[in-house]
């Protein structure tokens, strides 16, 4: 008699494109484009990195990119971070359309032959992953790792941030990236975590008073409607030179629609 179990089989190693945040934001086929956008490579030939110490659920690469390498390991080896796996106990992405510009020139000037910086996650010190948005409107994000540090966006003065909720007109708000001290000093993250926050809360309040609402499932405001209690601010992706989104989450509560829902509420 043969008392051996069958053998489990091996747990699926995540993939950058169906288990990511910035996947489950822009979809897997548009991923693709973005991240060949973004490095410079064919997405095809990413072979991201998993099981970084201290850094769970993060992929990382070891593209080189111009941007300063968030971890470097114990054999000298750069790893720039790409992406997270989804969290499974928190809610929903909010999918959203990748914004491009307009022209064809314009998206060769600021997408294709622009160098746009790596994925921002706020990452606590803890290993957790986001910040509420009621935490990040006020500045309270004191237990992420390098708040004092410049945020990693890039020279600019200004930039834009933009959002495409589902059943909505596209949103963007220009910030201001440097401080007000005579020497222009760059923004801590910190501060970029509060103007974040604060764009998303403006947007909030603004679709509130938008009475046409194309997408019943991503209805903002109302009793049944999401409202800055649901949401988690993950990160922002850098779309083109001088334009970022940010990565939103709903809260486990506020879990909205299966996948085909998600991708429909991109594709009307």
């Amino acid at each position: 008699m043969n008392d051996q179990q069958p053998a489990s089989a091996a747990p699926r190693a995540p993939s950058l494109l169906m288990d990511g945040y910035v996947s489950n934001m822009l979809t897997p086929a548009v991923v693709e484009y973005y991240f060949t956008c973004l490095l410079k490579v064919p997405s095809s030939t990413l072979a991201p990195i998993w099981n970084v110490p201290q850094w769970p659920g993060a992929a990382f690469i070891t593209q080189t990119h111009t941007s300063r390498p968030l971890v470097v390991t114990h054999h000298r080896q750069p790893l720039w971070l790409l992406d997270y796996v989804v969290v499974g106990r928190y809610g929903t992405v909010i999918p959203q359309r990748l914004w491009i510009p307009h022209s064809v020139t314009d998206q060769q000037q600021y997408v294709a032959e622009s160098q746009l910086e790596m994925p921002v996650f706020f990452v606590h010190t803890n290993g957790a992953l986001g910040v509420s948005l009621v935490d990040a409107t006020a500045g309270n994000c004191h237990s992420l790792r390098g708040f004092r540090d410049v945020a990693p966006i890039g020279g600019r003065s200004s930039t834009h941030l933009r959002l495409s909720w589902p059943g909505y007109k596209d949103w963007k708000r220009q910030v201001q990236t440097r401080d007000e001290t005579p020497y222009r000093n760059p923004i801590t993250l910190e501060r970029f975590v509060r103007l974040v926050g604060r764009s998303v809360d403006n947007f909030l309040v603004q679709c509130e008073l938008d009475p046409v609402q194309h997408a019943p499932n991503w209805r903002i405001g109302g009793p049944n409607g999401i409202n800055r209690n649901d949401i988690t601010v993950i990160g922002v992706v850098h779309v083109s030179a001088g334009s970022w989104m940010p990565i939103l989450q709903l809260s486990a509560a506020t879990l909205r629609g299966s996948y085909s829902e998600r991708l429909e509420a991109l594709c009307p």
